[in-house]
């Protein structure tokens, strides 16, 4: 008997004996093969009318070595290739199987599994217009050119675990009941699942895909999986309809990534992923969380008019492009928490159930070396991002953290850096750039730094205004005690017995008053040094009166 020996089916045995003067027989033998003598002899094993086919079952073709390629339908007196019946009536075996000519199985129906695991193929493998009852094994096989599945049906599932093929994988139109699995595939073009309709899962977890990866207007039943995934060219899953969870985690993606107008179920992940162009989300619809913690995108993202229900996080991320995220809306929270925009961040209409920057953050308390918790880099387009952030923060309830992103609102829109500079000819004259800085510092930024930001922080802080409160009457406290000491007259002392208020406690009592602009009249100053220093003091004190009206009223009327 035939001595060959199965790596996938240990308990695999030929019954065909052994041609004469070698170990295997006419099927398994490799080298150059009488075509006539194979081709009679596997009729008759398909046909059970020779004793060759005792011991391997009627369409178990494990192993063999075909001289010729094979076609479905074909007649065997005419054709020059090996013909299968149109209709299988169990299952079909290749595995282990060399084909130098390709196999050609478009339009077959196999009433049970079809088994190719391990074959290899020189052409292309046809399995468009197929009909598999069961499932369908192409594990380790090695396809020279294309694999077609193209408009086929098969009722369980399909598997091109490891498998190598030289060009694409087409699967556009099938319907596949169960799952695809492509684990470890190398495909070295274009992956095409367009309007497939899978039951169930799309596997492609450790794949190598040199082109694109497509899966437009496909509907998943369960989850679509590419973690740590090697993907050369664009993925698109425009349209797509994947029932549950969409996962890119750990993968490496050198195209683009489009999931515009598509919906999944249970989310979206890219946890440590890297994207070497953009990713866009624009028009979908997302029922679950979205995950982006330590992603790494090299080029824009998009969420223009995107729906995301769940918890959203670019928690560690890392964008180098352009960030839209105008017009979409986060149900839930969404954490930009240590997250890098190294491009612009236009957040113009979007809307967030909350915001998570980190712990405690953001904080305008100067004691910390991180107040914000997020690195945007694009300073013209910074205060957008905070507009969303007060406005997020106000709807978790957290009125600290919308008065901290309305001050970093501020702090982003009166920043001298944003002055728009137009023309062409600045680039070549420097000083009209420093003339622009200089004119905005005097008359924009420094008179609101002065009145604004550092002694109310925008209205955002009753700590920074009472601060700021006993540091002006402190420092003309001890102004007027110093030049007391010095000999210098400044006031006048009309109460009758009073002492001349040379003590610090007379001096910080008159600095009170001063400020408060209650004037008792006990203590006059006296014209010149004493009367420019109280109508300062005196202006000042008005000024920050009034300031405190607004930061209360903003604080606890709004």
């Amino acid at each position: 008997m035939c001595e060959w020996r199965s790596e996938l089916d240990l308990n695999y045995r030929c019954g065909v004996p052994a041609e004469p003067g070698s170990k295997y027989c006419i099927f398994h033998a490799l080298g150059q093969k009488d075509i006539d003598k194979f081709k009679e002899r596997l009729y008759e094993q398909i046909n059970e009318d020779g004793r060759y086919h005792a011991g391997n079952q009627k369409y178990n073709f494990r192993g063999y070595s075909f001289p010729i390629g094979m076609e479905v339908g074909g007649s065997p007196t005419v054709s020059d290739r090996f013909c299968l019946p149109a209709v299988i009536d169990q299952e079909l075996t290749l595995a282990e199987a060399k084909v130098p000519e390709g196999t050609n199985l478009r339009g077959i129906e196999v009433k049970g599994h079809l088994e190719c695991s391990g074959a290899m193929i020189r052409g292309e493998l046809h399995l468009s217009f197929a009909k598999i009852n069961g499932y369908a094994f192409f594990q380790k096989i090695s396809v020279e050119k294309t694999a077609w599945v193209f408009r086929s049906h098969i009722e369980g599932s399909v598997s091109f675990d490891e498998a190598t093929i030289g060009k694409d994988a087409d699967f556009s139109e099938s319907s596949i009941g169960r799952s695809i699995s492509l684990t470890n595939a190398k495909i070295s073009g274009d992956l095409s699942c367009s309007r497939a309709d899978v039951g169930r899962s799309v596997t492609c977890s450790g794949a190598k895909i040199l082109g694109d990866a497509t899966f437009s207007s496909a509907t998943i039943g369960e989850s679509l999986h590419l973690d740590e995934a090697i993907l050369g060219g664009r993925v698109s899953l425009h349209s797509a309809i994947i029932k549950e969870e969409t996962s890119f985690s750990g993968a490496t993606i050198e195209g683009d990534v489009i999931l515009d107008a598509a919906r999944t179920g249970r989310g979206v992940s890219f946890v440590d992923a890297l994207v070497k162009k953009k990713i866009s989300f624009s028009g979908s619809h997302i029922d679950g969380s979205a995950w982006f913690l330590r992603t790494r995108i090299l080029g824009q993202i998009s969420f223009y008019e995107a729906t995301i229900d769940g918890f959203t996080s670019f928690s560690h991320a890392t964008i180098d492009g352009k960030a839209h995220f105008h017009t979409a809306i986060f149900r839930r929270s969404i954490s930009f928490e240590k997250a890098t925009f190294k491009d612009s961040t236009l957040f113009s209409s979007c809307e967030a159930a909350g915001l998570e920057l980190g712990e405690a953050k953001p904080t305008i308390l100067f004691c910390r070396r991180d107040r914000t918790g997020i690195s945007l880099c694009d300073i013209p387009t910074r205060y957008q991002f905070w507009h969303f952030a007060q406005r997020a923060f106000a709807n978790q309830g957290k009125t600290t953290a919308a008065d901290a992103a309305y001050y970093f609102e501020r702090l982003s829109r009166l920043s001298p850096l944003r002055i728009p500079l137009k023309g062409k000819w600045w680039h070549r004259n420097n000083y009209y750039n420093l003339l622009l800085r200089l004119l905005a510092l005097l008359f924009q930024w420094l008179p609101d730094c002065l009145f604004l930001r550092w002694p109310t922080a925008y209205g955002a802080s009753l700590s920074r205004l009472f601060t700021t409160w006993a540091v002006l009457i402190g420092s003309f406290t001890s102004i007027y005690y110093l030049l007391i000491l010095r000999g210098v007259q400044l006031f006048d002392v009309f109460s009758p017995g009073l002492e001349y208020p040379f003590s610090f406690g007379r001096a910080l009592y008159f600095s009170i008053i001063t400020f408060t602009t209650l004037g008792y009249g006990d203590i006059r100053p006296m014209p010149g040094l004493g009367s420019a220093l109280t109508a300062t003091e005196a202006v000042l004190g008005g000024i920050m009166m009034a300031l405190t009206v607004l930061v209360i009223s903003r604080k606890f009327m709004r």
